[in-house]
């Protein structure tokens, strides 16, 4: 599914460029990279987890029309788990497609979609896997500092409302999978600078640099109720092309 995202992301970039150079003015086309590198906790009522920090990266995409704008954030990366009884590793990918419309000048509101996926590796006979979605709201500004190209940039999401399933699957023949109905609500923020550095008349590079923290609750079960409580916070960096 998230290729399918990212790959339709491409198409309608494509599509837009060769269409509306005669109105080039009223719009913005930005790529970049991204790195995040946060440390990471899961705690639940049975056990808790802890991982050194890790690197977490993906590409971002935005298309901008007058005050109208489309964005795709994609990230992936791993984690070497680090438990009472024994080390396992988690891989994590986190997407994100968005609407926003501007307002103010500076600000934008931001309605979107949200998914999280991820697999932890169990020393105890089963390998997990957790996915959840659902809506994205939020808000988002980028001000000037004086009359430089540097500038602070922040935004700000709410989850109220994911859901999904976590499946166990054994690692060994004989013992019965395992699924879970899970629910989630979470925030997540960003703080930061930036500079924008004009190349030429059309083409810009953005430089971007600040904390990032993302913060979910879960519930797990519907017979029984167990919850979780996840955190990741960390410096992030992103190079982004304007055009």
């Amino acid at each position: 599914m998230k290729s399918f995202f990212i790959y339709l992301f491409m198409v309608i970039t494509t599509v837009i460029v060769f269409t509306s150079i005669s109105n080039a003015k009223d719009w913005d086309f930005r790529f970049g990279l991204q790195y995040w590198r946060p440390d990471w906790s899961y705690e639940k009522d049975i056990y808790e987890y802890q991982a050194d920090t890790s690197n977490v990266y993906g590409p971002a995409g935005y298309i901008g029309y007058k005050n109208w704008g489309f964005g795709v954030n994609y990230f992936t990366g791993n984690f070497d788990v680090d438990v009472d009884f024994d080390v396992s590793s988690k891989k994590r990918e986190d997407l994100d497609i968005y609407v926003t419309y501007r307002f103010l000048s500076y600000f934008n509101a931001i309605l979107g979609y949200k998914l999280l996926d991820f697999e932890k590796v169990e020393s105890f006979d089963y390998d997990l896997t957790t996915s959840v979605d659902g809506i994205a709201i939020g808000i988002a500004m980028g001000y000037p500092l004086a009359k430089t190209r540097a500038f602070v940039y922040g935004n700000a999401f709410f989850m109220p409302s994911l859901s999904g399933e976590e499946s166990w699957k054994p690692a060994y023949s004989g013992l019965p999978s395992l699924t879970y109905d899970v629910d989630a609500k979470g925030y997540n923020a960003e703080l930061g600078l930036g500079y924008l550095w004009a190349m030429m008349e059309d083409f810009s590079l953005s430089f971007k640099g600040g904390y990032r923290l993302q913060r979910f609750k879960y519930e797990y079960g519907s017979d029984f109720v167990l919850d979780a409580d996840e955190k990741y916070d960390g410096l992030k960096f992103e190079v982004s092309a304007i055009w």
